[in-house]
């Protein structure tokens, strides 16, 4: 393929834990791929949201609206889901960090368990 190895790293508190795997492209280009056993493919800079929610119509619709309203422009989005439950993640990059009220109107949406800003130089 494009990559001759992966890199995962587990993240583990009280409430939880989420896996993430990547590869770094032949080209140099670093790349998520899998986020929970799920295929994804987003660039690890700038800013990244990761979203995890419910595989239902209308929680990316969501986001980009409410992010739009914000002026808040995505460069890049990946979503993966398990077709045999309802789960989803989504991976966005955005040309700029929501303010934190934006970010806690897409938290609140019934279908969103979580959603969280990481910033990449």
């Amino acid at each position: 393929g494009d990559h001759s190895g992966m890199l995962q790293i587990m993240l583990k508190n009280d409430t939880g834990q989420t896996t993430m795997s990547g590869i770094v492209t032949h080209a140099g280009d670093p790349r998520i791929v899998l986020w929970d056993g799920l295929a994804v493919d987003a660039r690890p800079s700038g800013v990244l949201m990761a979203v995890r929610n419910e595989d239902v119509p209308g929680v990316v619709g969501f986001i980009g609206s409410t992010l739009g309203e914000a002026k808040i422009n995505i460069s890049q989005i990946s979503w993966g889901r398990n077709p045999d439950s309802d789960e989803a993640r989504t991976l966005l990059n955005l040309d700029s960090a929501p303010e934190a009220l934006v970010l806690e109107s897409i938290q609140k949406h019934p279908a969103i368990q979580w959603a969280k800003l990481a910033q990449f130089e």
